[in-house]
């Protein structure tokens, strides 16, 4: 026992890095599963905090060969993106196609509502499933200028309009000179995107984007470096082309300002601006306008603290009234400015490249790391930062908590420490542990009582289970022995939470929260996340756990817990006694049906619930049309799936028409329908049913691109494949379809038709001299003759 303890320490301070006087760690937390048919080099991720989830999509502004597994699908006559949501771990959520203009800025809400962005300022709301969910515009003005530029946070989004520039002076100096606050750009806000109202905020001065023009034509003359775009993060605007807008955006949350308001901090010149609905303030901080201007800005989560990277590679953390700099750290060894500014809770800034990263504390002290993989994704949350390496593994960074460091700490001799140690030698039998009990009871006579807490404490904060358990059997060593006063259900409170946060961190539910993130989220607000990703089972434990944790909030008082424990009190105790007992679950989920349409109706009325409610009635509508079509087919395959799964599992037993009454009854659009019939039956290797669909499709939503590639990867028989390939419109991709199985003849017919010269001499090539496929495109050649000439 006494070497597994150690062990336990020995790993626990294994990747501890000191900065200054605090520690940091890095843990991991999943190994990313994404899934085969998902490549992420060509991907724009946005990630949401407290463990949220992922959506991803192709990246407009790379330019990809787009192959079969690519997230682009031919489709309507155009190319469109596939958007695909996970979980942090990175287990498939949903999928569905963009059918939306240029995607400017897009982010996750406090609501865990994926908010998408549109250059003409549309924005669409989609759930954690991909399912759209509704959508707002910003308004005529806004359409009218267009979006340079947007930011997602809590609650809201703000939105950057394109300039008005003036169209007659050819050079930058010049229009800075004839610039007049209309030809600016504006920057508005919904501060609410359940009840969207735009508002428009104070802009800067003209006379701050002057300044700003006439530094960047001097700039230009000098060839000074950039910091380049950068990929969903609304910093770096302006840039060294752009002096019309602001350089870099951050958005203070209402809940960090003092008028209680949606404040945005932008960068202009040398200027730092604080702009609301009713001014504009120009803090001009010295520090910044001897740097020239600033590429990157970001606030701390809880509002005290100002980060901005300048353009002479500078590290500058400011106070939140912006009237104190407090730390300075350059980066001059750097071959381009950072990628990326974060805060690693309030504790530290991190300075991200591709493959690199630096950790600044407090007073400037700093780390370093270099990365084998490089670095997708930084997300900040509360306390730290979680990290996706690549497309392998996910990391959360973040400060020590204090407890773990009383602890773990090598050489530490405190009460806690001390304390662990008894807990070791009582487990190997060893009479030192009395000896060592008693030593701490003698500092003083609330030194066992911290000890005790401190254990506790540090439990909740691990995300190892293995420590957990050895903390808190180290903090029951010395719960015994403490004063009366000691707080009875305080170990009983943390176990219960722990429990809670191992449940979800589980990499099939995948989140990651610390106890840090779920006393900021709290559990009530746990249990609604559950519900959204439909871990319905979990979700009732929790809501049940909330009756008996000391300080938690009643399940009545919190609809969307109630929600919870009502529908999942009879889904799974009724559905789970029916498996049990080997009986038809049909009267179960008959009966869960009619409780699922009562919740829905008893919290219908309530905004907050909105969402839940509405997926409660449409869960107990797709109930009751399970259970009939368990009625119908004698088949127990239905109950319990979801939407998609159900037309899935139709599909497959060749239920079609039950398939196509789903599909009216729940709104599923012509091509979502198609991809999931073509899908379903290519891995079914149902070819004739597939050839028949395509046969019988009268407007084809999709393309038969995708009947193609389904069959190819799934193996159909070349001549399934072959004849599907003759529906594609004749273009050189479909000439090499027809290569690629071998078929010669066809494929020169396809490059004659469209006359493709070097197309046809590249088949013609690869044809064995003398064989009757020579022959045969010999005579194509001469047929079309005038067309190669």
């Amino acid at each position: 026992m006494a070497d597994l303890m150690a062990q336990l320490k020995t790993q626990a301070v294994g990747e501890w890095e000191m900065v200054g006087e605090c520690f940091f760690t890095r843990e991991p937390l999943y190994d990313m599963s994404w899934g085969d048919d998902f490549e992420l080099e060509d991907k724009r991720l946005t990630c949401a905090p407290f463990g949220g989830p992922i959506a991803a999509i192709r990246d407009e502004r790379r330019t990809v060969l787009v192959t079969h597994g690519s997230s682009a699908v031919a489709a309507g006559g155009g190319l469109k993106p596939l958007l695909r949501t996970f979980t942090s771990a990175g287990e498939s959520l949903g999928a569905c196609l963009w059918e939306g203009g240029r995607l400017v800025a897009w982010g996750w809400t406090e609501e865990q509502q994926l908010a998408i962005v549109e250059a003409t300022g549309k924005v669409s709301l989609f759930s954690p499933f991909a399912e759209k969910i509704r959508e707002f515009s910003f308004g005529a003005v806004v359409e009218k200028d267009g979006v340079a530029a947007a930011e997602v946070y809590g609650s809201g989004v703000v939105v950057v309009t394109e300039p008005r520039q003036p169209a007659a002076p050819p050079g930058a100096a010049a229009a800075a000179a004839d610039v007049t606050p209309s030809e600016c750009c504006e920057i508005w806000v919904v501060s609410n995107v359940r009840d969207p109202k735009p508002i428009r905020l104070k802009s800067p001065s003209k006379e701050a984007y002057r300044a700003a023009a006439a530094a960047a034509a001097a700039a230009a003359g000098t060839g000074a470096r950039g910091s380049g775009p950068l990929p969903g993060v609304i910093t770096g605007l302006g840039g060294l082309g752009r002096p019309w807008l602001p350089q870099c955006l951050a958005v203070l949350d209402p809940r960090v300002t003092l008028s209680r308001g949606v404040e945005v901090l932008a960068v202009v010149g040398g200027s730092l601006w604080q702009l609301d609905e009713a001014s504009a303030t120009d803090h001009y901080p010295l520090a910044l306008r001897a740097a020239g201007s600033a590429v990157h800005l970001a606030v701390s989560p809880d509002g005290s603290f100002i980060a901005l990277y300048t353009s002479d590679d500078r590290l500058l953390v400011l106070s939140a009234d912006l009237n104190r700099q407090l730390t300075e750290f350059e980066t001059r060894g750097a071959d381009f400015a950072p990628t990326g500014l974060y805060w690693v809770g309030s504790d530290a800034v991190l300075l991200t490249w591709p493959d690199a990263a630096v950790l600044v504390g407090a007073f400037g002290d700093s780390v370093q790391w270099s990365f084998s993989e490089d670095l997708t994704a930084v997300i900040p949350e509360v306390d730290g930062c979680r990290l996706i390496m690549g497309r392998t593994a996910q990391q959360l960074l973040r400060k020590v908590p204090e407890s773990c460091v009383e602890v773990f700490r090598p050489g530490a001799t405190g009460p806690a420490a001390q304390l662990w140690d008894a807990r070791t030698l009582y487990d190997d039998q060893n009479p030192r542990c009395d000896r060592i009990l008693r030593s701490i009871q003698d500092l003083s006579p609330a030194s066992l009582s911290a000890a005790v807490a401190t254990c506790i404490q540090a439990a909740g904060h691990d995300l190892n289970p293995v420590r957990q358990r050895a903390l808190m059997r180290a903090a029951a060593y010395g719960r015994p022995f403490c004063p009366p006063d000691f707080p009875r259900q305080l170990m009983y409170g943390v176990a219960c939470r722990l429990r809670i946060l191992n449940a979800a961190r589980d990499p099939r539910v995948g989140l990651p929260l610390t106890m840090t993130q779920l006393e900021a989220l709290s559990l009530p607000v746990l249990v609604a996340r559950l519900i959204s990703y439909r871990q319905w089972l979990l979700a009732y434990r929790v809501a049940e756990v909330l009756k008996n944790i000391p300080g938690g909030l009643a399940v009545a008082a919190f609809p969307p817990s109630a929600a919870a424990a009502e529908l999942s009190g009879l889904q799974f105790r009724a559905a789970l006694a029916a498996e049990e007992q080997q009986t038809d679950p049909a009267p179960a989920a008959t009966k869960l049906a009619s409780t699922l349409a009562d919740v829905a109706q008893k919290y219908g009325q309530s905004k907050e619930c909105a969402f839940q409610s509405k997926a409660v009635a449409e869960m107990g509508s797709l109930l009751r049309e399970q259970v009939k079509l368990e009625r119908e087919t004698g088949q127990r395959l239905f109950v319990g799936l979801s939407l998609v799964d159900t037309l899935r599992t139709a599909i497959r037993l060749g239920h079609h028409k039950a398939a196509t009454a789903l599909k009216k009854q729940f709104s599923v659009t012509d091509r979502r329908l198609t991809w999931i019939k073509v899908r379903t039956l290519a891995e079914a290797r149902d070819w004739e049913s597939l050839e028949g669909f395509a046969t019988e499709l009268r407007r084809n939503p999709i393309g038969w691109e995708p009947f193609v590639e389904a069959a190819k990867k799934w193996n159909a028989p070349q001549d399934y494949t072959a004849r599907l390939v003759a529906r594609l419109p004749d273009s050189p991709s479909k000439a090499e379809e027809y290569s690629a199985l071998g078929l010669a003849k066809d494929a020169a017919e396809v490059a004659a038709r469209i006359k493709d010269s070097d197309l046809f001499a590249r088949i013609q090539s690869a044809v064995a001299a003398g064989s009757p496929a020579a022959a045969a495109i010999a005579q194509i050649k001469d047929r079309f003759q005038s067309a190669f000439r």
